[in-house]
């Protein structure tokens, strides 16, 4: 007796991965602003998600797109090392994908050690994701271009690579400066962030390029759905022992 199942279509995953971390920016974001956690005003993603119950839901539907990402980043993993038509060397594959890795270890450390609570392994965390998701979208635009892909394509990822890798430096260059700058003037801690406890610009500076560093994220990842239109998954098939 044979069992069919699992039949989806693989260019499916870069629309859902790329629309469910946005949806979890935002619902955390709407909320964390609804319940004042937050300044309405370009709050760090992370920060919309330290205080409960937005740590929670921040926490459950990041470890939900992790998996789809690795899911993501595997497919085409596979992709460049079956499909010779793409000129993928293979270092440069086993690289990416090991950069795919860490970046996915980075955004389940964001989610499960809030700022608040663990701010060094938390920190670690965003720089995994975000440099590593930096990094490996640049290998995959040298990829991309060497291989038949349309001009277009070519251009749109050069042009999100450099949206990337400033938007990562601004992030990790200005929010240092921020907290330096930082005196509590306000009354409220650095998740309620005010012009007058200094280092404002600093910080808005900071947080706006991790918004735009993040989007552009998920805009690459939805990218990718017209290459993994190229190739199929074949069914999972269940065969009875006799």
């Amino acid at each position: 007796m044979r069992f069919n199942c699992f039949k989806f279509q693989l260019h499916y995953f870069p629309i859902i991965t790329a629309l469910w971390f946005t949806l979890t920016y935002l619902v955390v974001y709407i909320v964390a602003v609804l319940l004042k956690h937050v300044d309405p005003l370009f709050p760090y993603i992370s920060v919309a998600g330290t205080h409960p119950p937005e740590s929670c839901i921040f926490g459950f539907m990041l470890n939900i797109a992790t998996v789809l990402m690795f899911i993501v980043i595997y497919v085409r993993y596979q992709q460049l090392k079956f499909c010779p038509e793409i000129e993928a060397p293979k270092y440069l594959n086993n690289l990416s994908f090991t950069l795919g890795i860490l970046a996915c270890l980075g955004v389940t450390l964001v989610a499960n050690f809030q700022e608040s609570n663990v701010i060094s392994v938390h920190a670690l965390g965003a720089l995994f994701a975000f440099g590593c998701s930096t990094m490996y979208c640049c290998i995959q635009a040298w990829l991309t271009w060497r291989s038949n892909a349309s001009l277009t394509l070519k251009l749109f990822r050069l042009l999100l690579c450099f949206v990337l890798i400033s938007t990562f430096l601004n992030d990790f260059i200005f929010a240092p400066l921020a907290r330096k700058e930082y005196n509590g003037t306000s009354g409220t801690d650095m998740t309620n962030w005010k012009w007058q406890d200094g280092g404002y610009i600093f910080y808005l500076t900071a947080t706006f390029s991790e918004w735009i560093l993040a989007m552009t994220l998920n805009l690459y990842i939805f990218s990718m759905e017209r290459e993994f239109k190229m190739i199929r998954f074949e069914d999972i098939v269940f065969t009875k022992n006799v």
